[in-house]
């Protein structure tokens, strides 16, 4: 009789990092189809919620433009938290934004898990609208933020890390010199070993989403050992994936960044004639310049292309818990039958 666990499917790194593509017939039209679906979504949110923050901004301005002619220390102080209230307007849009891409990523992920995890997903993950909002992306949706929790949990740990570490240099450089170093080895050796538990714990929950999805139950309790024994091949793909996908994402940035920098070179004659307005009413003028109709498409243009790329990125992380999951699967199917072998 042979221990569960004693025997692992193999690792393939290839199949790890391109999961999305080979989740089966028709896996790159659900990918790209998956893409455009969050990026046309994100852009909607974005033009949806930043109207909102754009009139709370331009309220703002006249705020701030009051602020300066007010007579009375009274009507300054009035002045002044009425642009508190305008500051927390324009965080609302934010939130909103915020929260409706996790809601509409919870959507694409649980899809492309269903997809690859679920064999009889297969033909509705084919259909034109594979994407719901049911109990799958409640669990996706609580999986993440749990993690990122418990993710964030370790980064407050670092920062007052940091701090010690500032204190007690300043202070121990203060009585003598070789006491600070020490103190500052030391705070750089906890920085470390903070870093590496937040990757530790990071990647061991990752694939709760995907397990979550694959036994269609709230699963994060259980995800813990379907990173057992492969922990460095998944940081590695994890690795491998987030440094392409920065490099990417520089470039892709920086040409729509000289994309936009065309378009506002071309608005420089009419921003030379606002020299003499109030800082309100330039603002004002600017923004209605920017929501002309085809800066707003060329905007929408830049928005769709940048998510659609995102989601392609984040496509890629998750088909690296999906494919940790598949593993753990195959071994417990396997380690089962050799029980009984």
């Amino acid at each position: 009789m042979n221990n569960l666990t004693s025997q692992k499917a193999p690792y393939d790194f290839g199949r790890s990092i391109f999961m999305p593509f080979q989740s089966g017939e028709g896996s790159v039209g659900f990918v790209f189809k998956s893409a455009f679906f969050y990026g046309i979504m994100m852009t909607v949110l974005i033009f949806l919620f930043g109207k909102m923050m754009m009139g709370s901004f331009i309220e703002f301005m006249q705020a701030a433009s009051a602020l300066e002619t007010e007579p009375s220390s009274g009507d300054e102080m009035e002045a002044v938290m009425q642009m508190f209230g305008m500051m927390g307007k324009m965080f609302i849009p934010i939130i909103l934004i915020f929260l409706g891409g996790w809601v509409i990523w919870a959507m694409v992920e649980a899809a492309l898990f269903r997809r690859i995890l679920r064999e009889d997903e297969d033909e509705v993950s084919s259909s034109l609208f594979p994407w719901r909002l049911g109990m799958d992306e409640i669990r996706v949706m609580f999986c993440r933020l749990i993690v990122g929790l418990a993710g964030f949990s370790i980064f407050i740990l670092l920062y007052f890390v940091l701090i010690v570490v500032i204190v007690g240099a300043v202070a121990g450089g203060t009585q003598s010199g070789a006491l600070g170093a020490i103190i500052g080895l030391l705070g750089f050796l906890g920085v470390v070993a903070a870093f590496a538990l937040f990757v530790f714990i990071t990647i061991r929950l990752a694939p709760a989403s995907a397990l979550s999805i694959a036994e269609n139950r709230f699963a994060l309790g259980d995800a813990w050992p379907v990173t057992k024994g492969r922990f460095w091949p998944i940081f590695g793909s994890y690795a491998l994936i987030g440094v392409a996908g920065m490099v990417v994402s520089q470039v892709l940035q920086t040409i729509l960044m000289v994309a936009f920098m065309g378009s506002f070179m071309a608005m420089i004659p009419d921003l030379e004639k606002m020299g003499g307005m109030q800082p309100d009413e330039s603002i004002a003028q600017m923004i209605e310049m920017i929501t002309q109709p085809s800066m707003l498409a060329g905007i929408a243009v830049a928005l769709i292309l940048y998510y659609v790329f995102e989601a392609l990125w984040y496509m890629h992380f998750a088909g690296v818990s999906a494919h940790a999951v598949n593993l753990y699967k195959t071994d417990q199917s396997e380690n089962s039958l050799e029980v009984f072998d």
